[in-house]
């Protein structure tokens, strides 16, 4: 009985192979393979993509998986690449400079003049500025020469 099955899938095989020759069917499915292998994702189509995390975070010899950032669908900014646990530590190392901080408050506010002497501009509120405004992140973008292309954002 087994030896009979096998048989059968051999002629259904020999059959499928002979029906794929005539019809040319083996050489499209070898053409779509080379297509795909054509169209892969590669270094250059990173090029130009921001990732905000500071070059120097990133460990020498060391693998870092980056992923596209969370953002609505309909805002039309930029993709940004971010690793989650790299957030994570940032995230905690802010907790902690914010558990350390002491009260600002200044009663001679000497830090309303530069060091020239002219009157520095300063909001009603300086101190929670950070908190309106966002936290200054550094970034970079990939593929281009890193001195010119390293901000805060």
């Amino acid at each position: 009985k087994i030896d009979e099955a096998k048989k059968e899938a051999e002629k259904r095989a020999k059959m499928l192979e002979e029906l794929d020759a005539q019809f040319g069917v083996s050489e499209v499915v070898e053409s779509e393979k080379r297509e795909k292998m054509r169209q892969k994702y590669s270094e250059r189509d990173l090029k130009g993509l921001t990732v905000e995390h500071d070059l120097d975070s990133f460990m020498e010899e060391r693998t870092t998986i980056l992923t596209l950032k969370d953002k609505g669908v309909l805002d039309e900014d930029e993709d940004v690449l971010v690793n989650v646990n790299m957030l994570d530590n940032e995230r905690y190392r802010k907790s902690v400079e914010n558990k350390k901080k002491k009260i600002l408050y200044n009663a001679y506010e000497d830090d309303e003049f530069d060091e020239f002497g002219n009157p520095k501009e300063k909001s009603l509120l300086s101190k929670y500025d950070e908190e309106i405004n966002g936290a200054k992140k550094d970034s970079f973008k990939i593929g281009y020469d890193n001195a010119i292309e390293r901000k805060q954002a």
